[in-house]
């Protein structure tokens, strides 16, 4: 809440100023172990709801709370949501209603969902933005899941769009020439018609050097201007 404050005093809304706030299930596996999670989801589901629930009264509660200490967006951190950890019916039960009552209860919010994972679970994404005019987007590793991003402009393309930069590969690998490169392209594959805001698939790695982070920027004022 400081560093909403801190933020809003020094830019006002002359840039987006966004939090990362975890989902409850989301939440729930960083108070417990992901695997045991995952367990209780079959063993324990009613004792699991119960967490789940007041979980989600604590995300909407600090969600509320950054929104009044000058946060624009949520970057709303749905990151279980993908295939590889559960089916999109476990996900709908024990992932989807707890955030659609976030949302409910957070109608003037705008929030980008982030899915994290090789095989995001877009159709959800998708619900919600049919649903709830607060979700704007979403935001996933464009270069390691599937879609990827000329894929998803294909498809979702109504939906905002918030990828296009390898955090994991060539942001710690890869030189500047390299970002540069693939910010290119990125811009190039998405930006037609808008709703594309280019973007790490998830926090940069503390190895990313600034002569890379520094690319990113220049080459998106280079490449994705219209």
């Amino acid at each position: 809440l400081d560093a909403c404050n801190i933020m809003s005093d020094r830019f006002g809304d002359k840039v987006p100023i966004v939090v990362s706030i975890p989902s409850p299930l989301t939440a729930a596996t960083r108070v417990s172990p992901m695997e045991d999670v995952l367990v209780h989801m079959i063993t324990e589901p009613e004792a699991l709801k119960k967490g789940l629930e007041a979980l989600t009264g604590t995300v909407v509660a600090f969600i509320k709370e950054c929104m009044s200490n000058g946060a624009h967006v949520v970057h709303y951190l749905a990151t279980r949501a993908s295939r590889e950890i559960v089916t999109i019916d476990q996900y709908r039960e024990f992932g989807g209603v707890y955030d659609e009552a976030v949302f409910r209860e957070v109608p003037n919010a705008p929030q980008i969902a982030h899915i994290c994972g090789v095989e995001p679970l877009f159709e959800i994404a998708e619900e919600w933005r049919k649903t709830y005019k607060i979700v704007k987007g979403v935001s996933w590793w464009s270069q390691g899941s599937t879609p990827n991003l000329v894929e998803a402009k294909a498809r979702w393309g109504d939906m905002c769009l918030v990828a296009g930069i390898d955090h994991a590969n060539t942001f710690i690998i890869g030189k500047p020439a390299d970002v540069e490169k693939e910010v290119a392209q990125s811009c190039h594959d998405a930006m037609e018609g808008g709703g594309f805001i280019l973007a790490p698939g998830c926090e940069p790695s503390p190895k990313t050097s600034k002569e890379n982070l520094k690319a990113a920027v220049l080459a998106a004022r280079k490449h994705g201007k219209y």
